[in-house]
């Protein structure tokens, strides 16, 4: 699968995520309230999150930066390292 990130639904996804978890109220699904506090994460880890989210796939990750956004965007599983 090739995902052009140059789609409007690209750009979206990622704008939302990254204010969602600063704590801005944005759309999201299951119309689910920014997090309180604010859990500010790296941009790499948004591009990754996004990315799943925007091709609609389950993200596999060992890393627990991820687990804010459970069953509220991408779909995660997470593994042992």
């Amino acid at each position: 699968m090739i995902l052009d990130i140059n789609s409007p639904e690209v750009f979206d996804a990622y704008a939302r995520i990254d204010a969602w978890t600063e704590g801005h109220s944005v759309p999201a699904p299951k119309n689910t309230a920014p997090l309180k506090p604010a859990k500010r994460m790296g941009k790499n880890d948004i591009w990754i999150a996004f990315t799943a989210y925007a091709a609609e796939l389950t993200l596999i990750s060992a890393d627990k930066d991820f687990q804010p956004l459970d069953e509220i965007w991408p779909d995660l599983i997470f593994t042992e390292q």
